[in-house]
């Protein structure tokens, strides 16, 4: 409960209720997420005190006031851990999708992939992005020592939020969104391949790739 209070209230996607990428620092929840039981216990759990709602076979949603309560109920090293894990599966699930520049330069998708790979993607975006929010929101004296979130998985999720603005025509966001990543991979040790892999892609589309976007 407390790592869905992070995410997009209005729509959590099953697929988000996973391991993590890297794993999460748990390895009970590890156990239990690793198998699709366990997924199915935890949701029926949530959903079982009408604390969290099935949008529909795919996703659940829960009330700002619900997350509020189990946010301002957490004790700040507990807090830092939580958002890990919250970042973690964010960033598994964007890996297991095609994002919009990805769909735009693979002629290999055929229409209907393209449409269900951008759906997912843009779920997930909206995650990463209240994510995004709650982890640049806190205070110093509410991070631990050391315990700072620059690192390759939050790059990801800025990356991730930057394009999304940019498709809704949120550029100033974007732009922002797009300096923070920069501001931060000059801060940690990335490999060549992974730096290529967040400054190859297009951030800010061009309009017309935006309209294509658009149109699935």
């Amino acid at each position: 409960m407390q790592i869905a209070s992070l995410m997009f209230a209005d729509d959590i996607p099953k697929e988000l209720l996973n391991i993590g990428s890297p794993l999460v620092e748990d390895s009970t929840l590890v156990e239990i997420l690793g198998e699709e039981m366990g997924c199915k216990q935890i949701i029926d759990i949530l959903t079982r005190f009408s604390l969290f709602q099935r949008v529909d076979d795919t996703s659940l949603s829960v009330h700002r006031l619900v997350q509020e309560v189990f946010r301002d109920n957490m004790h700040d090293q507990d807090r830092v851990l939580i958002l890990q894990h919250a970042i973690r599966m964010v960033n598994k699930a964007l890996y297991s999708s095609q994002s919009p520049v990805d769909v735009l330069h693979n002629d290999a998708l055929t229409k209907g992939s393209e449409r269900e790979s951008l759906f997912k993607w843009t779920k997930f975006a909206a995650n990463a992005n209240a994510i995004k929010l709650i982890v640049f929101n806190l205070k110093k004296d509410e991070i631990p020592e050391n315990q700072l979130f620059f690192n390759n998985e939050i790059l990801k999720i800025i990356q991730t939020t930057a394009s999304y603005h940019s498709i809704h025509q949120r550029q100033a966001i974007a732009l922002a969104d797009q300096a923070q990543m920069v501001r931060i991979m000059t801060t940690v040790g990335i490999d060549i391949k992974f730096y290529n892999d967040l400054t190859s892609k297009q951030i800010l589309l061009l309009q017309r790739d935006r309209e294509k976007i658009l149109d699935y």
